[in-house]
C-alpha cells in the first residue's frame, strides 16, 4: 500500500497504521521504516512511542538498512566503502590523466567538485542515456568519459547505489538479514533513486513493503510526489485520503537584519515557555546555514536556553583542522606574514621551548621589523631589527632590558619560522599517501594533542575529539598506500595535496546538544519531517534559494539526455518541498525576513514564500512594496510585527533575548543620569565609559562656575603628574611643536605611549617620512664622505654626482628591505623621484655655495641623544624667563661655516614649504607660529651651548624638485629669542599644571575634519562631531586661557603686529 498524505500528523498517523498493518500478523513481527533522516526517526519513534508501545520496529535511514541487507554480500566481494577521500581522488586522478576540455581549469578547485556533483546526477543513468549525453557536445563527451574512468578507479569501492543493489539481491536470496528486518515501509522520501526503488519491489514480493509519502498542496511539488509512487507501483495501489493544503504562517515579522531575526524568535520563544509551551516542542529553523547556524546557536548560548541541532562547525574550523590547513596556506603564501600570523593566532602552537607562542607580541615585532614576506624577510629583517633594538639608546636599566628581551623575542620568532620554513620545504611533490605522512608530523609537531585535552571541559572535549578525527582521517589516507590503482599513486603538489584535504576536512565536526533537549535549531531541510508546536522560520528573502545554471552538464542538455539525468530545477523543487513541509508539521508558524543584510552590504526583498503567507493572512495580494508601505502606517494587522531598530526594542517592555539585553533595556531606561544606575558600578568600566563619553562627545549644556574647566576625560590630569618636557629626560623639539600643535596628542603619544603598528603588508607607498630619512641618509653620508674637499666651492664633478647616486640607491634598497616602500609599481616611481630629487639638490648646493661663501662642515649633529647606543652628547639647555631650566636633545641635519667663521643651521624638509615661510614674518612671536617651528631655535641653542661664540643663522631647506629648493631663513635675532623663551614658558607652564586639551585646529571644508585632525593616528578617540566648539569651550579656563592665546597667534597680553 501507498499513502499519499499531507506531512505532519497526518503523515504520521498513517505510518502508525501501515505499522499496525504490517504486524497483522503478530505484535513481535519485525518492521523497518526507512526514514528520510536520522533527526526524524528518532522524532517518530518517541511521537508513536508515546501513543502506543513499538516493539521490534526499526527506524533506519536508506543507506543504513541497505548495508544491514547487502553488506556481507559486497564484503564477501572484498569491496569496501566508497568514502569522500577515495571518491573524489578518484575523480582528480582522472582529470590529471586526461581533462580534455576540462585543461584550461584542471587546477582549479571547483572543477573536481563540480564533475562529482555532476557525477552524483548521474549515478542511475543506464548506459544508453549515457550515449545520448555523451553525443551531445564535446564537453558532455569529456564528462561521460571522466566518469567512467571515475567507475573503473573506484571498482573496488561500494556507493549508496551498489548496496541497495546488493540489498535487493540479498531480499530475492532469501538472506537471513531479509528476514531480520522484516516489512519495509518507506517513509515521507525526499528523493527515489531507482535502486531503491527495486529494493522495495523485491522486499513487496517477500516479506511486504509500503510507503508514506508526503503531500504538500503546491501543484509542482506534488507532482513529484505522485511520480514516485507510481514508480513504487509493485508495492500495491495508492491511496489519497486527506487533501493537502499549502500550509501558511501564522505571523510575518520584518526585523533590520539577521541578528535582530534571531534575538526576535528568542524572546518569542522565552514568552512562549512561560505560556507552559515545553523548549523541545519549538525549533528555529533558517534557509542559510552559513549565516544563522552559529549566530542562532550564539544567541541561545547568551540566553542559556539548552538547545539542539546539526553541527554548527566543519572540521576544518576545529583547532586541528586549522593547524594543519594553515600550515600549508603559510607555504603557499610564500610565508606572508597575515598568513603566518592568522596561523599562529587560529590555535595554541607552541614554540621552540613547549610553550605556547607568544603570537600577539611576534605579530607586533613581526609589524615594526617590516616583514612581509619569504624567509629572508624573517630571517634578516628580524635580526636587523633585534640588533637595532639592543642597540637602542636607553636612559634606564629597566628599559635596557625591555629591549633585550624583546630582541630575544625577535630572534625567537626568526628560529621559529626558520625551523618551520624548513619543516615544509619538503615534499614538494609526492603521492597522497607521502603528503598525509607529512601532515601528521606536522599536526605532531604544531598541535600536539596534550594541547587541546583538558578533562571536564566541553569545548576542550570536543577540541580533543576533533583531533583524532582529524589524525585518524589523515592516517586512513597514509594507510591507503600501495591499495589503490596506480593512477591515486602519482605525486601531486603540496598545493594539490591542500586542496584535496580541504574537501575532506569540509565535514560536520561534534554534535550540538540531543533532539529532545531544548529547542532544535537547524536548516528547514534539516526539520522538514519533524513535528513542533511552534517553529520560527527566518532569513526569507529572495536570493536565498541558489539555483542556476551547471556549468558542466547544462539543463538543455539534460533534457536531451532523458528522464535518467535530473534537471537542477528539481532542487527549487525539493527546498520548496522542505519549506512546506516544516510548515506542516508545526501549529504555530511565525516567518521573518531581514530588511538588511548587513554582511553582503545589501538591502533584501521578502521571498515569495513570505509574501504567500503574507497574501493568505490578509485575504488580498501583498506584494514586497506592500510590505514596506505597511511599515510606515502602524498599528499593524495582528498577523503582522515589524521591529524597526533594535534599541526600539529595548525601549518598550517585553521578553529579553538575554540578561545583557536585559541589562541594556534597563540602563536605557535611565536616560538622564544612566551614571548613577546600579550597573554603572557592577560592571567593569562602565561607569567610567558613561563619564568619558559625556564629557568628550558634546559641549557644556550649562554655563557657570567650572563648566570652562578640563576634566579628566578631556586632557586634564592632577597637576605635576607629568613633568614638563625637557625637566626630567631631555626633550626633542618636534615633541613640544606636537604639543603646541595639540596638547591631547602629544599626551596620548609621548605621555601614554599610545601607538598603532601599521601591518607592512598594507603599505600601499613609502611614507612622507620614511622617504625623508631616505634623502636625509643619504645626504649625510655623501657629505661626511667627501668632506673636506679640496677646493670646497667647486662644482660637483660628474664622480661625486654618481657616487651620490650610489648611495641613494643603497638607501633605497635598504628602505626596501626594511618592508617601507610599499607596493613595486608605486616604490618604482617613488624611488626615481628621490633619486632625481637628489641630483637636483646637488645644482641648488653649488648654486647656494657659490653665492654665499658657505661650506658644509658637519652632518647629524647629535645633542642629548644617540643611535648606536653609545653614551650621548649633552643636551642644549635653556634657562626659562620664570628661571627653571628645559633641556634639549636632537640631531641637526647639517652644519655650514662662511666666509667669515659665522655657522648657518640646516634643517632639511621634503614636505610643502608653505606652511615655514611664516618663519620670515616681522613679527617674532608670528616666526614661531604659536610654538610649532622650535627646531631651528633649538639647533641654534645647541651650537651656542657648544661654546663657539659665532654667529648662527638657520633655515629650512626643501630638497624637492616639487618645492624648487626653496629655503625659509628664520632670523635668530632679540625679539626671536626672547619670543622663543616665552612660548616655551606657555608650554611649560600648561603641560606642567597638567593641561592636555585636543585642538583640532580650523575647519577643513574639503575633507570634512579640521587641519590638526587630518592625519592625527588618534582622530578615532576624540568626540565625532561639535570638537570645535568643545575647544572654543575649553579654551576659557583660566590655565588654557593662556595656551589657548598662544594658539591662536599671540602671547597672553601681547598683540601680534604681523599683518
Amino acid at each position: 500500500m501507498i499513502d499519499l498524505v499531507p506531512y505532519g500528523r497526518p503523515a504520521r498517523e498513517a505510518l502508525a497504521a501501515a505499522i499496525a498493518a504490517a504486524k497483522s500478523g503478530g505484535a513481535l513481527a519485525p518492521v523497518t521504516v526507512i526514514v528520510p533522516t536520522n533527526y526524524a526517526g528518532l522524532g517518530l519513534r518517541r511521537a508513536l512511542a508515546a501513543q502506543t508501545p513499538l516493539v521490534n520496529v526499526r527506524f533506519q535511514v536508506a543507506g543504513r538498512a541497505a548495508e544491514l541487507l547487502g553488506g556481507a554480500a559486497l564484503a564477501a566481494e572484498r569491496r569496501t566503502p566508497l568514502v569522500p577521500w577515495v571518491r573524489m581522488e578518484a575523480v582528480r586522478a582522472a582529470l590529471r590523466e586526461d581533462a580534455g576540455i576540462f585543461a584550461p581549469v584542471v587546477a582549479h578547485p571547483a572543477t573536481a567538485k563540480q564533475l562529482a556533483r555532476a557525477f552524483d546526477d548521474l549515478r542511475d543513468a543506464t548506459s544508453e542515456t549515457l550515449h545520448r549525453l555523451a553525443a551531445l557536445s564535446p564537453r558532455t563527451a569529456d564528462v561521460v568519459r571522466l566518469l567512467r574512468r571515475t567507475k573503473e578507479l573506484t571498482a573496488a569501492y561500494y556507493d549508496e547505489s551498489d548496496l541497495f543493489r546488493a540489498a535487493a539481491g540479498a531480499v530475492m536470496s532469501g538472506a537471513p538479514g531479509a528476514r531480520e528486518a522484516g516489512a519495509l515501509i518507506l517513509y515521507l522520501p525526499r528523493r527515489l533513486p531507482d535502486a531503491l526503488a527495486r529494493l522495495l519491489e523485491a522486499v513487496a514480493a517477500t516479506v511486504g513493503a509500503g510507503a508514506v509519502i508526503g503531500l504538500t498542496g503546491d501543484g509542482q511539488v506534488d507532482a513529484l510526489a505522485r511520480q514516485m509512487a507510481a514508480r513504487l507501483s509493485g508495492l500495491g495501489p495508492v491511496r489519497e485520503g486527506v487533501e493537502a493544503a499549502v500550509p501558511a504562517g501564522s505571523m510575518v515579522a520584518s526585523l533590520p537584519d539577521p541578528e535582530e531575526e534571531v534575538r526576535h524568535a528568542v524572546r518569542k520563544a522565552v514568552a512562549l515557555a512561560h505560556q507552559g509551551v515545553p523548549l523541545y516542542r519549538m525549533a528555529i529553523l533558517f534557509q542559510r546555514p552559513e549565516q544563522y547556524a552559529l549566530l542562532a546557536h550564539e544567541v541561545l548560548d547568551s540566553a542559556g536556553i539548552p538547545h539542539n541541532g546539526p553541527p554548527v562547525r566543519r572540521l576544518a574550523q576545529s583547532l586541528a583542522g586549522r593547524a594543519v590547513l594553515g600550515a600549508y596556506r603559510m607555504a603557499a603564501s610564500g610565508f606572508r606574514r597575515e598568513v603566518v600570523m592568522d596561523w599562529l593566532t587560529s590555535a595554541p602552537i607552541p614554540g621552540e621551548d613547549g610553550a605556547p607562542a607568544p603570537s600577539h607580541r611576534w605579530d607586533a615585532i613581526s609589524r615594526e621589523a617590516g616583514v612581509v614576506r619569504g624567509v629572508d624577510h624573517w630571517t634578516a629583517r628580524l635580526a636587523g631589527w633585534a640588533d637595532a633594538r639592543e642597540a637602542r639608546s636607553t636612559a634606564t636599566p629597566e628599559a635596557a632590558a625591555y629591549n633585550r628581551r624583546q630582541a630575544g623575542q625577535a630572534r625567537a620568532l626568526a628560529g621559529f619560522m626558520s625551523a618551520l620554513a624548513e619543516e615544509l620545504a619538503s615534499p614538494v611533490q609526492a603521492p597522497p599517501a607521502g603528503h598525509a605522512r607529512k601532515a601528521i608530523e606536522l599536526l605532531e609537531r604544531y598541535l600536539p594533542l596534550a594541547t587541546v585535552e583538558h578533562p571536564g571541559d566541553g569545548l576542550a572535549e570536543a577540541e580533543a575529539a576533533a583531533w583524532e578525527e582529524v589524525q585518524g582521517l589523515l592516517s586512513s589516507i597514509a594507510n591507503l598506500e600501495g591499495q589503490l590503482p596506480a593512477a591515486f599513486e602519482v605525486p601531486i603538489s603540496r598545493g594539490e595535496f591542500a586542496t584535496a584535504l580541504e574537501d575532506v576536512l569540509d565535514a560536520p565536526s561534534g554534535r550540538v546538544g540531543s533532539l529532545g533537549d531544548g529547542m532544535f535549531v537547524g536548516p528547514i531541510s534539516a526539520a522538514a519531517e519533524l513535528e513542533f508546536d511552534t517553529v520560527f522560520v527566518a532569513g526569507l528573502v529572495e536570493g536565498n534559494s541558489g539555483g542556476g545554471e551547471d556549468p558542466i552538464i547544462t539543463e538543455q542538455e539534460r533534457d536531451q539526455a532523458g528522464d535518467e539525468v535530473p534537471s537542477r530545477r528539481l532542487g527549487l523543487l525539493q527546498q520548496r518541498r522542505a519549506y512546506l513541509a516544516a510548515l506542516a508539521g508545526a501549529d504555530t508558524r511565525a516567518l521573518s525576513y531581514p530588511r538588511a543584510d548587513l554582511r553582503g552590504q545589501r538591502t533584501t526583498t521578502p521571498s515569495r514564500w513570505l509574501l504567500e503567507s503574507a497574501t493568505t493572512q490578509a485575504g488580498t495580494a501583498l506584494y514586497a512594496s506592500d510590505l514596506a508601505e505597511m511599515l510606515k502606517s502602524p498599528p499593524y494587522p495582528e498577523w503582522f510585527e515589524a521591529v524597526h531598530s533594535f534599541q526600539s526594542v529595548l525601549s518598550n517592555d517585553g521578553e529579553r533575548a538575554s540578561l545583557q539585553e536585559r541589562d541594556l533595556a534597563s540602563l536605557l531606561g535611565a536616560r538622564s543620569a544612566p551614571e548613577r544606575h546600579y550597573l554603572a558600578s557592577r560592571i567593569d568600566g562602565l561607569g567610567d565609559g558613561m563619564a568619558a563619553r559625556r564629557s568628550r562627545a558634546r559641549k557644556r549644556r550649562t554655563a557657570g562656575p567650572g563648566t570652562t574647566e578640563l576634566d579628566g576625560w578631556n586632557g586634564r590630569v592632577p597637576g605635576g603628574s607629568v613633568a614638563a618636557a625637557g625637566t626630567g629626560e631631555p626633550v626633542s623639539p618636534t615633541a613640544l611643536e606636537t604639543f603646541a600643535q595639540c596638547p591631547f596628542r602629544y599626551f596620548l603619544g609621548h605621555v601614554l605611549k599610545v601607538g598603532d603598528i601599521e601591518r607592512p603588508e598594507e603599505i600601499e607607498t613609502i611614507t612622507a617620512a620614511d622617504a625623508g630619512n631616505v634623502m636625509h641618509g643619504a645626504l649625510e653620508e655623501f657629505f661626511n664622505e667627501t668632506h673636506p674637499r679640496g677646493d670646497a666651492l667647486a662644482p660637483w664633478s660628474a664622480k661625486e654626482r654618481t657616487r651620490l647616486r650610489e648611495i641613494a640607491e643603497r638607501h633605497c634598497a635598504e628602505a626596501e628591505r626594511r618592508g617601507l616602500t610599499g607596493k613595486p609599481l608605486a616604490w618604482a616611481a617613488d624611488r626615481a623621484r628621490i633619486l632625481r630629487d637628489l641630483e637636483l639638490f646637488l645644482d641648488a648646493d653649488q648654486k647656494y655655495r657659490a653665492s654665499t661663501g658657505f661650506v658644509f662642515e658637519r652632518a647629524e649633529v647629535a645633542f642629548g641623544a644617540s643611535r648606536d647606543g653609545s653614551p650621548p652628547p649633552p643636551p642644549a639647555r635653556y634657562t626659562l624667563p620664570d628661571g627653571t631650566g628645559i633641556a634639549f636633545r636632537g640631531y641637526i641635519d647639517r652644519v655650514d661655516s662662511g666666509p667669515n667663521g659665522e655657522l648657518m643651521v640646516t634643517d632639511y624638509k621634503t614636505g610643502r614649504a608653505e606652511k615655514f615661510k611664516v618663519v620670515g614674518k616681522p613679527d617674532p612671536l608670528v616666526r614661531l607660529d604659536g610654538g610649532k617651528r622650535l627646531q631651528l631655535p633649538v639647533y641654534a641653542l645647541a651650537l651656542e651651548n657648544e661654546g663657539g661664540g659665532q654667529p648662527i643663522s638657520a633655515r629650512y631647506w626643501f630638497i624637492t624638485e616639487r618645492e624648487n629648493y626653496e629655503q625659509a631663513i628664520l632670523p635668530l635675532d632679540g625679539p626671536t629669542r626672547e619670543a622663543f623663551g616665552d612660548v616655551v614658558q606657555v608650554l611649560a607652564n600648561t603641560m606642567r599644571q597638567g593641561y592636555f586639551p585636543a585642538v583640532p585646529g580650523e575647519e577643513d571644508g574639503r575633507n570634512s575634519s579640521y587641519t590638526n585632525c587630518l592625519y592625527c593616528p588618534y582622530d578615532r578617540i576624540c568626540a565625532p562631531s561639535q570638537r570645535l566648539e568643545i575647544w572654543k569651550q575649553w579654551k576659557g579656563g583660566p590655565v588654557v586661557r593662556d595656551f589657548a592665546t598662544l594658539s591662536e597667534g599671540t602671547l597672553p597680553g601681547v598683540e601680534a603686529t604681523d599683518e
